[in-house]
């Protein structure tokens, strides 16, 4: 089972990520992130290319819900994953 954790500072507006697993270097596949721009989990089936779509995605001005839709739609393994975006709408 893995655990994962995002959170934004109401100050500051800083994002960070957490997560704790079994696997060794689950760090690596499951929480990219990209200063001043946001941060991803990628869990269940970790593929690494989903959390660099997603960052480069957000790094050209989308929103998460259209980053998800278009995640949605090139993962193969998408019905693996549970989505949701920072206003924890629940995407399956």
């Amino acid at each position: 089972m893995t655990f994962t954790i995002m959170a934004r500072c109401q100050d500051s507006g800083k994002l960070g990520i957490a997560s704790a697993t079994r696997s060794l270097a689950v760090g690596a596949r499951v929480t990219p992130a990209l200063p001043n721009k946001g941060v991803v989990a990628v869990m269940a089936i970790a593929d690494k290319r989903l959390g660099m779509t997603a960052l480069r995605l957000l790094d050209a001005g989308h929103k998460a819900p259209g980053v998800i839709d278009e995640l949605v739609a090139a993962d193969p393994d998408h019905e693996y994953r549970v989505w949701f975006n920072q206003e924890a709408k629940i995407y399956k």
